[in-house]
């Protein structure tokens, strides 16, 4: 399939319910597979550091597709978030 890459995203503001674009979203770093390829990709130890100070925050993935751009296949599977030091 092609299409665009998966994006990972944070919102500090989004209220958790309606219109997410009517919030402000931040990229995080992610290692995903190259569009076109079928190949399972860890993305582990992705650094919400910032993020902490929040009292509650919202991650995220955003998947994008147009006629022009034509449209991907993503699997997400088995997602953790632990509180490191």
């Amino acid at each position: 399939f092609s299409g665009q890459q998966l994006e990972l995203l944070i919102s500090t503001d989004y209220s958790g319910t309606g219109d997410p674009n009517a919030a402000t979203w931040a990229p995080l770093k992610a290692n995903f597979p190259v569009v076109g390829t079928n190949t399972w990709t860890l993305s582990d130890d992705i650094n919400l550091n910032d993020y902490k100070t929040f009292s509650k925050i919202f991650i995220a993935f955003k998947y994008g597709s147009s006629a022009a751009t034509g449209a991907a296949r993503w699997t997400i599977d088995s997602i953790t978030v632990t509180n490191r030091s």
